[in-house]
């Protein structure tokens, strides 16, 4: 009888074992191919940044299954009791819970975010003054990169508890079209809307810093030309207004574009644009 026990005692501790084995192979093959699988989505899907986030954001939903899967199988082969297991699983899943009740909160906001859709991933955002464009919406924080390219993570119960800027707007425009096959052609007017980024910001420009001061007339006339230049890398005509004027001219430029990355990479150079063109004849006088 001893012998008998003594020999299943054996098959169990073998089974535990090689279960145990299987649980950690498991585990880091889940961890490894989760990883892969999401780098072949960044790179496979790079224009296509609300489909990457849901894809990356459902493999992370499958690796905590199958782990979670994993060890449940463990368990039950190490000869847990199956009323035991779901009893001890609910208590650690509610200690889990209160221990960390900002991952939860965090998880439920970014629940929330994907499905009520204040924003998504490749909009420009404002909020707790960070400006960037939206990279990743995580489960547990939002991943934004701002326009000097650093990036900055935000936990997602903290967007849901602020007010946020959304640069992304729609456009309406007409188009005419002809009726064909017809005796007598007629026309009428098309409307499409367009989904589009119409950024904000402002600079100010020291009118007094030469001597004579440069003229409002003279800046405006060299806004115009650079407006004009940048009309095809925004695909937009860019468009200012004055806010202030007492030699220093607070110019604040209003950018629309097709998407927020043409804005990103193209706004270093309009700015520097700008600042050659109205201080042009200082940069003149000092080639002389």
């Amino acid at each position: 009888m001893l012998m008998i026990i003594l020999q299943t005692s054996d098959s169990l501790i073998n089974d535990s074992l090689i279960f145990f084995i299987i649980f950690i192979f498991g585990t880091l093959i889940t961890l490894i191919s989760g990883k892969i699988i999401k780098r072949v989505i960044n790179f496979s899907l790079r224009k296509h940044h609300e489909i990457k986030n849901l894809l990356k954001i459902f493999t992370s939903l499958l690796q905590i299954t199958v782990i979670l899967s994993l060890l449940f199988i463990f368990f039950l082969s190490a000869g847990v009791n199956f009323e035991f297991l779901i009893g001890s699983a609910a208590i650690f899943a509610t200690a889990i819970g209160v221990a960390s009740t900002n991952v939860a909160y965090n998880v439920v906001a970014g629940l929330y975010i994907i499905l009520t859709r204040p924003f998504v991933v490749g909009d420009m955002i404002r909020t707790q003054g960070i400006e960037g464009i939206v990279e990743e919406i995580g489960l547990n924080y939002t991943e934004i990169v701002q326009i000097d390219k650093t990036k900055v993570r935000i936990p997602n119960a903290n967007l849901i508890n602020t007010s946020l800027l959304n640069y992304s707007t729609e456009i309406k425009s007409k188009q005419v079209t002809t009726s064909k096959g017809s005796r007598s052609p007629s026309l009428w007017w098309n409307e499409e809307t367009q989904e589009c980024t119409r950024y904000r910001t402002m600079i100010e420009l020291k009118l007094d810093i030469q001597d004579p001061p440069i003229t409002m007339e003279f800046a405006k006339k060299q806004l115009d030309i650079v407006c004009d230049e940048f009309t095809v890398p925004f695909g937009f005509r860019p468009h200012y207004y004055f806010t202030k004027y007492e030699f220093r001219l607070e110019t604040n430029l209003v950018i629309t574009a097709i998407d927020a990355y043409t804005i990103y990479n193209a706004l270093p150079f309009f700015l520097e644009s700008i600042i050659n063109h109205v201080y042009q004849s200082l940069r003149e006088e000092g080639q002389e």
